[in-house]
């Protein structure tokens, strides 16, 4: 599932998927950053722009994309892909 379009801050993301296990960012060519919040246990990914200028990521930040799966379905997803995260 992957959805957008609604107010979901950081710390309420947080408070229903739990901290993020990790950040993953992407420099984009227009000067802005993606961060990729990724929480593997619940299956959750949620996705958030910046400005380099202010590359803060705070908990009322909010969040732009959700994109949810099933935490089995994504071990054998990454198993099969021979990836494993450390």
């Amino acid at each position: 599932m992957h959805v957008g379009g609604f107010k979901l801050t950081i710390d309420e993301m947080i408070a229903i998927f739990g901290k993020p296990k990790y950040v993953f960012t992407t420099h984009k060519h227009n000067g802005d950053i993606d961060f990729r919040l990724f929480i593997p246990e619940k299956g959750a990914l949620a996705t958030l722009s910046k400005d380099a200028n202010n590359a803060v990521i705070s908990g009322d930040d909010t969040v732009e994309t959700l994109q949810v799966i099933d935490s089995n379905f994504y071990d054998g997803l990454c198993e099969r892909m021979n990836y494993r995260f450390p």
